[in-house]
C-alpha cells in the first residue's frame, strides 16, 4: 500500500502537484524537457550611404526634409552642381552644335533698277505714242523709229528683269521633288510668245476683213479672228502663268501676278469699248483734228499701258523684295553658325604618335 501524505489529502508520496488547468495528475517521470529554440536578434534597416547628388530633382509633392546637420560638420560635396554644358545651341538640346546654315548667303543678280528703269521707260512710250500721233498724223506711230525704240528697249528691260529674277529664285529656293526650279530661258521664250502673239492676231484680222464684206465668207472669217484672238491670249498668259506658279513657289503672293494679267486685259477692253460706243463718233462729227486724234490715242493705247505699267511695278516689286527678304535671313542665319561655332570651346589636345 502506498505511502500516504497527510498533508496531501490522499495523494500518493510520488505524485506531483497537479496542474491547475488539468483535472487528472501527471507523474513527474513522464514529462520531458523540450528545447526551445533562440531566435536571433533583429537585425536594424540598413540606411543608404549614397550621397544624393546636388542636381537631383525631388519628386513632385514629396516634401524635402531639411537637414539636421550642422552646416560646419557637414562634408564638402563632391557631385558637380550642375552636369550642362556651358554653351547650347538654340537648335540643339543635347549640347551637340548643330548649325543653322552649313553654307554663305549667295551672291544675286540686282534686278531692283530693272524695274525702276521699266517704269520710266513705259511712260515714255505713252508720251512718245501720243506725240507722233499728233504731229505725224494717221498711221506715223507704227513706223516711227522714236515709237519703235522705247517699245524695244520696255520690252528687253522686263525680259531683262524675267531673267534675273528668276536666277535669283533658283539660288535661294532650289527645286524640289514637286516644284521644278525656276528656268531664266523658259521665262524668256514665253515672253518672245507674248510679245509676239499680238502680231500674229493683227495679221489674221487684216486677212479676214476682205471676208467680212463678202456674205458667203463671214462666218468662216468671223471664227478665224476669234480662234486667233483666244490663242494670242493665252500665249499672252504663258508668261504671266510661269511668273505666278514660281512666285507660290518661292512664298510671294501669287495673285500680285495674277493682277498684273487680268487688269491689263481689262484696262485694254474697257478702252476699246470706250471708243466703239461713242467717243469716236462724237469726235468725228466736225472731222478728227490732231488734238481729237490724240486724245483717242491716248485713251485706246494710253489707259491700258498706263495700267499695265503700274501692275508690272507692284508685282516686280513684290517679287523683288520676298526675294530680298529670304537673303536677308540666309545672311542673318549664316551670320548666327559663325557666332555659335565661334562660342564653342576648343577641342583637346590630339594624342601624340606612337
Amino acid at each position: 500500500m502506498p505511502d500516504v501524505d497527510p498533508g496531501g489529502q490522499g495523494r500518493p508520496s510520488g505524485a506531483t502537484e497537479p496542474s491547475s488547468t488539468l483535472p487528472f495528475p501527471i507523474a513527474a517521470s513522464t514529462i520531458a524537457p523540450v528545447p526551445v529554440p533562440l531566435l536571433p536578434a533583429p537585425t536594424p534597416p540598413r540606411r543608404l550611404t549614397t550621397p544624393t547628388p546636388a542636381s537631383a530633382t525631388p519628386t513632385l509633392g514629396t516634401p524635402t526634409p531639411a537637414s539636421t546637420t550642422p552646416a560646419s560638420t557637414r562634408p564638402a560635396s563632391t557631385t558637380p552642381a550642375s552636369t550642362t554644358p556651358a554653351f547650347t545651341t538654340p537648335t540643339s538640346t543635347t549640347g551637340s552644335f548643330v548649325p543653322l546654315r552649313s553654307d554663305p548667303p549667295p551672291r544675286l543678280v540686282a534686278t531692283w533698277w530693272l524695274r525702276h528703269l521699266l517704269l520710266v521707260t513705259m511712260s515714255v512710250c505713252i508720251a512718245v505714242v501720243v506725240m507722233t500721233e499728233y504731229a505725224i498724223g494717221p498711221g506715223g506711230v507704227f513706223t516711227a523709229p522714236i515709237v519703235i525704240a522705247p517699245h524695244v528697249v520696255a520690252a528687253l528691260l522686263l525680259v531683262a528683269w524675267t531673267t534675273g529674277a528668276m536666277f535669283d529664285a533658283n539660288r535661294l529656293v532650289p527645286a524640289t521633288h514637286y516644284h521644278r526650279g525656276s528656268s531664266c530661258l523658259l521665262a524668256g521664250a514665253l515672253w518672245c510668245l507674248a510679245f509676239a502673239a499680238p502680231f500674229g492676231f493683227v495679221a489674221v484680222l487684216a486677212m479676214s476683213r476682205d471676208g467680212f464684206a463678202d456674205p458667203d465668207s463671214d462666218v468662216q472669217a468671223l471664227l478665224a479672228t476669234v480662234s486667233a484672238g483666244t490663242l494670242a491670249l493665252m500665249l499672252v498668259w504663258l508668261p504671266f502663268g510661269y511668273l505666278a506658279g514660281q512666285a507660290s513657289r518661292i512664298g510671294a503672293p501669287r495673285r500680285a501676278v495674277v493682277t498684273w494679267f487680268f487688269g491689263s486685259v481689262l484696262a485694254a477692253a474697257g478702252s476699246a469699248a470706250i471708243v466703239v460706243v461713242g467717243l469716236r463718233d462724237m469726235l468725228a462729227e466736225s472731222g478728227m483734228t490732231a488734238a481729237e486724234r490724240s486724245v483717242q490715242t491716248a485713251v485706246v493705247y494710253g489707259i491700258p499701258v498706263f495700267v499695265f505699267a503700274l501692275s508690272t511695278w507692284r508685282a516686280t516689286t513684290v517679287f523683288d523684295e520676298v526675294i530680298d527678304l529670304r537673303w536677308r535671313r540666309w545672311r542673318t542665319e549664316w551670320e548666327m553658325t559663325l557666332l555659335e561655332l565661334a562660342s564653342q570651346p576648343a577641342p583637346g589636345p590630339e594624342l601624340a604618335d606612337r
